[in-house]
């Protein structure tokens, strides 16, 4: 898609001017650079997602949970919550969840009234995509960690699969059946 409509802006400056066409086309490459560049710096910032060992017996248990009270001491949502005991790191990390779980069904509106609106498979699987992503990046911004490269390319996934699934149910000719 945005390489279409890249080279269809890039097409028509190119009718005004040759000059304007390498303008447009250089311009909007940067422009496009520049963007991945700062998702992937907005993405790299995060620290990386704390991993709770098998075992609540485990050595690595307190450091784990150390790990945890100061990422959570850090984090805007829980300021002023005790974080001394493990029932207090739990009670942080629910209030936390709430947080996630409005954001959830904000989007999940969001997605049911675009939808319902659009009557378009590509353009809802794109809102689809364009809302999943941005929930993402809302729950990771809450909890204050970046999820896994393998955690996203599942959850991208599933999405196209289900958007070209949605497009070929759309397409499909009951009568015919």
């Amino acid at each position: 898609l945005v390489i279409n409509q890249t080279a269809q802006v890039v097409a028509l400056a190119d009718r005004l001017s040759p000059v304007l066409g390498s303008v447009v086309l250089w311009t909007l490459l940067a422009a496009y650079a520049g963007i991945g560049l700062y998702l992937g710096f907005q993405y790299a910032r995060l620290p990386k997602p704390l991993r709770p060992p098998a075992s609540k017996e485990s050595p690595d248990y307190p450091r784990y949970l150390e790990a945890l009270r100061s990422r959570l001491s850090r984090n805007p949502l829980v300021q002023g919550m005790p974080l001394e005991t493990e029932a207090d790191l739990e009670a942080a990390m629910a209030a936390l969840g709430r947080k996630a779980d409005e954001v959830t069904r904000a989007t999940a509106l969001q997605v049911f009234l675009m939808t319902a609106v659009s009557q378009n498979g590509i353009l809802d699987a794109l809102a689809v995509l364009a809302a999943q992503s941005r929930m993402v990046w809302q729950i990771a911004q809450i909890f204050h960690q970046r999820p896994t490269v393998r955690e996203l390319a599942a959850l991208y996934a599933n999405v196209a699969a289900a958007a070209l699934l949605s497009r070929q149910l759309e397409e499909m000719d009951l009568g015919q059946l």
